[in-house]
C-alpha cells in the first residue's frame, strides 16, 4: 500500500494537479494507495505520526508538495527516528531540493518507477541543527541561512501574498530576485565567530552565514558550486567584509559570471560539526521558511535520510 501525503495548495494549487496525475499513474499500474491531505501549515506534524502508527511492512510513502512540505516530513521522521524511505514529487514554486537531488528526472514515471518497482532506496545527506546549548535537535534538507537571506525570504513571502505576477506558480525565483533588491536598503551587517571541528574563524561586516546541503536556494539561484565538494561534510558559506563595491561584485558573480568561489567577499568552510555565534538575534530562513534565531551557538552536523530515487 502506498500512503500519499499531499499538500494540495503547494505551488499555488499545483499540488492538486500532480496528485491527480499520480492517482491515474498508480491506477494504471494497479497499485493500491491512500491519500492524506494536509489541511493547514504544520499539519504534517500531526498527520505523519498517526500515519506511521498504522504503517505495515509493505507500506511505502509518497509526499507531494514543495520544499516546505518535504522539510516538515523529514523533520518528523528524524525526530521520531523512523527509518522509512521517502518518495518525493515536487509540486512547489521553488523545488530546490528536486533541482539538485533529482536533476535527472523530467517525467512522472521517473519519480514513481523506483517506488512502484520497489528498487533499493538511496541515502542522501541532510543536516541536523541545534539552537543554543540545550536546544532540541532539528533537521533540514536544503539550507539554513542567518542574516540577509532571511530578510529576502521574508520579503519574498510578502510578495507571494500579493496579487499579479508574483502569484504565478513559476514566480518563485522572480519573487526572490525582487525581494533581494527590495531588501538591500535593510541590509544589516554583523560580526560572527565560526567554530569548525574545534577551530575558530572570525568574520567582520557579514551579510550572511548559510549552511548549505544544496547549492540552490530561492527557487534556482546558484549561490555556490557545492557540487565540487565530494566529502559531503557540513558546508558553511560566509559573505563578509561587505561594502558597496562588495555588493556589486557578489551580484555580478552570482547572477552573471558564476565565479563565486573566487570572490574576496565569500568564504566557504566545511567540517563535521560547524557552530556559529552572533551577538544579536537574526532574521533567518530554514528550507525557505522564515524564522528568527536568538539562541547561540547554532550548531550544525550531518544526518541522513533514505529516498527512492
Amino acid at each position: 500500500m502506498i500512503e500519499i501525503i499531499c499538500h494540495e495548495e503547494a505551488g499555488l494549487g499545483r499540488g492538486r494537479e500532480v496528485l491527480d496525475r499520480v492517482q491515474a499513474y498508480l491506477d494504471d499500474h494497479q497499485q493500491g494507495y491512500r491519500v492524506h491531505i494536509t489541511a493547514y501549515p504544520g499539519h504534517i506534524f500531526d498527520l505523519a505520526p498517526k500515519l506511521l502508527g498504522n504503517f505495515q511492512k509493505d507500506s511505502r510513502l509518497l509526499v507531494i508538495g514543495g520544499d516546505g512540505t518535504l522539510h516538515e516530513l523529514v523533520a518528523v521522521f528524524q525526530a521520531m527516528q523512523v527509518d522509512v524511505p521517502l518518495t518525493y514529487l515536487p509540486a512547489g514554486s521553488g523545488n530546490d531540493f528536486s533541482r539538485y537531488f533529482q536533476q535527472d528526472k523530467s517525467h512522472l514515471s521517473d519519480y514513481l518507477a523506483p517506488l512502484v518497482e520497489e528498487r533499493s532506496p538511496k541515502t542522501l545527506s541532510i543536516y541536523h541543527y541545534q539552537l543554543g546549548q540545550h536546544g532540541r535537535r532539528r533537521s533540514l534538507v536544503n539550507s539554513l541561512g542567518l542574516g540577509f537571506d532571511g530578510v529576502v525570504i521574508e520579503q519574498a513571502i510578502k510578495l507571494k501574498e500579493s496579487k499579479g505576477i508574483f502569484r504565478k506558480p513559476w514566480g518563485n525565483k522572480l519573487r526572490y530576485l525582487v525581494g533581494l533588491f527590495q531588501s538591500l536598503p535593510r541590509l544589516s551587517l554583523f560580526n560572527c565567530q565560526l567554530k569548525i571541528d574545534g577551530q575558530s574563524y572570525h568574520f567582520n561586516r557579514c551579510a550572511l552565514v548559510v549552511f548549505m546541503n544544496n547549492p540552490y536556494f530561492g527557487g534556482g539561484i546558484h549561490l555556490y558550486p557545492l557540487e565540487k565538494i565530494q566529502d559531503r561534510q557540513v558546508s558553511a558559506v560566509v559573505i563578509h567584509d561587505i561594502k558597496a563595491q562588495g555588493i556589486l561584485d557578489l551580484l555580478y558573480r552570482i547572477f552573471i559570471s558564476h565565479q563565486q568561489e573566487s570572490s574576496p567577499y565569500m568564504t566557504h568552510l566545511s567540517g563535521e560539526v560547524v557552530e556559529v555565534e552572533i551577538d544579536r538575534p537574526m532574521i533567518s530562513q530554514v528550507d525557505g521558511e522564515s524564522l528568527t534565531i536568538d539562541q547561540y551557538p547554532v550548531r550544525v552536523w550531518q544526518g541522513k535520510q533514505d529516498f527512492y530515487l
